[in-house]
């Protein structure tokens, strides 16, 4: 049981990191975040103090206005994963590319 308290409260801890890193990068105070989302002052400051996990309606309020989530919940930005998978397709297409073009050799053959 006590790892799994361990383990929850480093994840807590880790979301409020990325929480603060999150409101910093967007050049905003913490009102401000608070302001443009919806979200009370009083919450918030239990998520960055690690005494609370953000909600889901908190969750879904910061999606609404173009945050990244994803960022807050994993430390991975959307456009990292998108992009990422964006470069897996283009590997793909090339490998597909190159096996059609030995099937029409050997059918030529």
């Amino acid at each position: 049981m006590k790892v799994q308290y361990t383990k929850k409260f480093s994840e807590t801890s880790e979301i409020s990191t990325r929480f603060r890193e999150l409101i910093k990068g967007n050049n905003m105070t913490q009102r401000e975040f608070c302001n443009k989302t919806g979200i009370s002052t009083g919450h918030l400051s239990k998520v960055l103090t690690g005494n609370a996990i953000p909600s889901g309606a908190m969750l879904i309020s910061i999606a609404k206005n173009g945050f990244d989530v994803n960022f807050i919940l994993t430390g991975i930005s959307s456009s990292e994963i998108l992009n990422e998978r964006n470069s897996e397709i283009k590997k793909l297409k090339l490998i597909t590319e190159e096996l059609r073009s030995i099937i029409n050799f050997n059918m030529k053959q």
